[in-house]
């Protein structure tokens, strides 16, 4: 991956304010500071966030997200302690500079939002259900920095395919499709819908409010292991 993700020569591409506030929307609510205080026994637990087949979080994973024309990378950096549960931090990076920030753990029950550009998530906020499968429904209502987030999710099958560089579509595979039709942040109508293919992890993400959208899809990605397929296929029958 070249540093810079845009043709050499190519001016940089500005974020509009209305795209740059959904985008944060997508990953986060509010900016700010989080102490993480990592101990020896929560390193030891770390083997649930790279084994989550459809959420893999091994540090150094990378995902490359497009939106429109513009290019956005999203990294696992570390696994560290956050309100005494071992989550994988997340950067959003858009031209090489930081935008947002989350901290994401695994449980049994689910993969949550445990912080957000360093404000707590009270409680943390479930976007993914395990075991997967569809037509799985639950509550959300959390809130962070004293701005309720609430609403419900809705699992499905959703639909993706990678595109080659002539910009047409490869075979596509099944998703995990997570929907939030009617949330509410404050008291801003946000939609929000998450897809997530095993192996991969996320695979599009998008988010609407005040009659904007924004949609992020899966470029590429790299992992510290082998490269996963490109089919998405799961081990354990997810999907399937």
């Amino acid at each position: 991956m070249t540093k810079n993700n845009r043709p050499h020569g190519r001016p940089a591409i500005r974020y509009p304010r209305s795209r740059f506030l959904l985008a944060i929307i997508l990953a986060a609510f509010a900016p700010g500071p989080l102490d993480a205080a990592e101990s020896a026994a929560a390193v030891a637990e770390s083997s649930a966030l790279p084994s989550c087949e459809l959420y893999p979080l091994a540090v150094g994973t990378q995902w490359l997200f497009q939106s429109g024309p513009l290019i956005v990378r999203e990294k696992v950096v570390k696994h560290e302690t956050v309100q005494g549960e071992l989550c994988a931090r997340i950067d959003t990076i858009y031209d090489d500079h930081l935008v947002s920030y989350e901290h994401v753990t695994v449980r049994a029950d689910g993969v949550y939002r445990v912080a957000v550009s360093g404000k707590p998530v009270q409680p943390p906020l479930r976007f993914i259900a395990l075991p997967a499968a569809p037509d799985s429904k639950w509550n959300v209502d959390s809130t962070v920095a004293g701005q309720s987030i609430r609403g419900e999710f809705v699992s499905g099958e959703g639909s993706f395919a990678f595109r080659n560089p002539r910009g047409e579509p490869e075979t596509p595979f099944k998703t995990y499709k997570v929907t939030g039709a009617k949330f509410t942040a404050g008291n801003t109508p946000v939609a929000l819908t998450y897809e997530f293919a095993p192996h991969l992890g996320k695979v599009r993400q998008t988010a609407r409010t005040g009659g904007q959208e924004t949609t992020l899809e899966l470029r590429d990605i790299q992992t510290p292991g082998p490269a996963p397929t490109r089919t998405a296929e799961s081990r354990n029958g997810l999907l399937r």
